[in-house]
């Protein structure tokens, strides 16, 4: 018997739209999201546009008791949560040891690292809490879509930047 993967449901949360239906008409549009960088200042750099995520607010997702999580894991939780829906999927309904996440990206949680540098510039290396650095490993984003949905099969990232979307 050959087994099978099929995708039956989409998510995205991007610079340009968030959700399938508006991302997709922001691609039709051929709608661009670069702009002026707002999540820090740019200032002393020669650049100070890219392509930010706007409004995008975790809390209606998150839940009670949660660990923090970086915003690489919170992004992949919502799109996985649009997917879920699109595909019309009931988890409950599901195995969860059937079910399984892969996740492909360039890094872990990298805005963890910039902001430890920013406390070592402004405090010095021992002002940095140890602990943060348990939040950066790239293997977390997968981790953290699986426990927030509550999926235990296969866990795994694809590390290897923009040809991550070409891996299987």
């Amino acid at each position: 018997m050959t087994k099978r993967v099929v995708i039956t449901g989409l998510g995205a949360v991007t610079p340009i739209g968030s959700g399938k239906a508006e991302f997709w008409q922001a691609l039709l549009d051929g709608k661009s999201g670069a702009a002026a960088v707002t999540r820090f200042d740019t200032t002393e750099y020669v650049r100070h546009r890219g392509c930010e995520v706007k409004d995008f607010d975790f809390a209606p997702y998150a839940k009670p008791g949660n660990r923090p999580i970086g915003k690489g894991s919170q992004l992949a939780i919502v799109a996985a949560e649009q997917a879920i829906a699109d595909a019309n999927l009931k988890l409950d309904s599901i195995d969860p040891y059937r079910m399984g996440v892969s996740v492909g990206t360039t890094a872990g949680e990298i805005q963890i690292l910039e902001d430890a540098n920013v406390v070592r510039h402004r405090d010095g290396a021992n002002a940095i809490d140890p602990h943060i650095f348990r939040q950066h490993p790239v293997n977390n984003i997968p981790s953290n879509v699986g426990i927030h949905l509550g999926l235990k099969g296969p866990n795994m990232i694809i590390p290897t930047a923009c040809a991550a979307g070409g891996s299987s």
